[in-house]
């Protein structure tokens, strides 16, 4: 019986040591989340600095104004539902512009940097289904 109580214990530690793994994980996704969230948020501020200086072309200045004054959205000229003629003109050039974007993003899709997160998340996540499997099977003995 003491065997069986020293058995559940281990499996219980590793199973402890295994979550503990996860929290830690999770705690560097969501501070390199919030990292990347604010590097976002600034990239959309330096952007829209850059078309209210006009530096995005007259078009884009004129609609990042109307942006500022809460006339128009983003989405809205994104997403075809602002008609002005400078709406339409900065949707054209985004037309213009996918295929290269789409090359581009697939390219970043494939780069190796991408999967070293995704493997430790995998590997953390065996070694608690094995946790799990090697505690139940020691239960059922019992």
């Amino acid at each position: 019986m003491a065997d069986d109580d020293l058995d559940i214990e281990a499996g219980l530690a590793e199973m402890r040591a295994a979550m503990d793994e996860i929290d830690a994980m999770t705690k560097e996704g969501e501070a390199q989340f919030a990292a990347e969230r604010r590097s976002f948020d600034e990239s959309l501020d330096a952007i829209a600095e850059a078309r209210r200086k006009g530096e995005e072309g007259r078009n884009w200045q004129i609609l990042q104004q109307r942006i500022d004054l809460r006339e128009t959205t983003l989405d809205d000229i994104v997403g075809g539902l602002d008609l002005s003629d400078e709406a339409e003109a900065v949707r054209k050039e985004m037309s213009a512009a996918l295929p290269d974007l789409r090359a581009k993003y697939l390219d970043a899709l494939e780069a190796p940097a991408n999967e070293g997160g995704v493997a430790e998340a995998e590997r953390a996540q065996a070694a608690l289904a094995k946790s799990i499997d090697d505690l139940n099977e020691t239960l059922r003995e019992s």
